[in-house]
């Protein structure tokens, strides 16, 4: 009856996955249209057959993943983390690449984002440290110091590349995770505290990049009365107030040309001019039904607490950075660069969402 039960969830959560892939297929393949606007040599189904190409590697990944017993990955704990520091510092020494950021290395045909996997390998270190120090785990040093320390070794090395928003959110994943885990509550508000108050130290004396810096001049201007929407918010929220109840019609959006980065961090926006405020609810529920989908079973059918906290905090990394995607398209938060889960073009992105996708498949699938 268990295992009848296990094949049920892991099916629901694949019927899930394969919807927003689809939706996000579609989705990717309008806001593309605005290379072939700029660039007319331009095949107009490049970033569509890209990023198909980049699904099938994922969902072969994930199968693999899914095969596996998901508790080897805590024989591996420590090589992975070598692993991590060693492509985060690597590629830090080579040539900036897109606006002066090492974030990429760059193999030609295809890019790797390392930061995108350093989010997965934090679930599954934080799932074994928390699982393994379970009894001191509201220590101060044990259960909280010392995994702090190693997490943010790691976040800043991806602020150094530059990237201030996935550090952020690294650190905001961890504190998550540790506070399921049992870390006291106010250790994690400590820290959080103390997170704020770099950051503005960093804005006030200039040691952020320019552009980090404008961003959140603008933000603090916008909740302070003294400013007003920057020029990405304004034509974000134009697209979706053009798009209304229903929409304009798939591709037939005309606001999404003035996007930034529409394939990506914007890509929410143009959903909504095209599919309006219904397609923006349809998808936005897929993401709660899959993120209630794998607490559901995590609580009621996982026993063993790695594979638990595996799940949960899979679950709160989709949870977080659809929530912080959204914020932003919708000018709630300064731009992050965050992309949309299994939606917004980017093959680390998509690979990392995928491996740890089939991560939370095998904790279902195995005893």
């Amino acid at each position: 009856m268990k295992n009848e039960l296990i094949g049920k969830e892991a099916k629901s959560l694949l019927l899930l996955l394969v919807t927003i892939l689809s939706i996000g297929l579609v989705v990717l393949y309008s806001a593309s249209f605005i290379v072939v606007y700029r660039y007319p040599n331009v095949d107009p189904n490049y970033y569509m057959v890209k990023q198909f190409a980049v699904i099938v590697l994922g969902m072969i990944v994930m199968t693999i993943l899914a095969s596996i017993d998901y508790r080897i990955h805590r024989r591996y704990i420590h090589h992975y983390y070598v692993l991590i520091l060693f492509l985060l510092s690597s590629v830090l020494i080579l040539p900036s690449t897109r606006g002066g950021a090492r974030r990429w290395f760059d193999f030609k045909y295809f890019t790797f984002q390392p930061s995108e996997f350093t989010k997965l390998f934090i679930i599954i270190f934080l799932a074994h440290y928390i699982d393994r120090w379970k009894e001191r785990i509201r220590e101060f040093f044990r259960g909280f110091l010392v995994p702090l320390i190693l997490i943010l070794i790691l976040a800043f090395l991806v602020f150094l590349e530059p990237d201030l928003s996935t550090a952020v959110f690294i650190v905001l994943l961890s504190m998550i995770l540790l506070y399921v885990g049992g870390t006291r509550w106010y250790y994690i508000l400590s820290t959080m505290a103390l997170g704020v108050l770099l950051i503005f130290v960093g804005y006030k004396y200039g040691l952020l990049k320019e552009y980090q810096i404008e961003r959140l001049r603008e933000f603090l201007d916008l909740i302070t009365g003294k400013g007003d929407l920057s020029w990405q918010t304004v034509n974000s929220l134009s697209a979706i107030r053009s798009g209304g109840l229903i929409g304009v019609g798939l591709g037939l959006g005309n606001l999404k040309y003035y996007l930034p980065i529409q394939i990506s961090d914007f890509i929410f926006a143009v959903l909504g001019e095209e599919m309006g405020m219904l397609g923006m609810g349809f998808i936005l529920l897929l993401y709660v039904l899959m993120v209630r989908q794998m607490l559901r079973c995590a609580f009621r059918s996982v026993r063993d607490g790695f594979g638990r906290l595996l799940i949960i905090g899979y679950a709160f990394w989709i949870l977080l950075q659809v929530a912080m995607n959204v914020s932003v398209v919708v000018g709630l938060i300064p731009i992050t660069g965050l992309t949309l889960p299994f939606l917004s073009q980017g093959g680390s992105s998509i690979m990392a969402f995928l491996s740890g996708y089939g991560i939370v498949l095998s904790v279902l699938t195995h005893k």
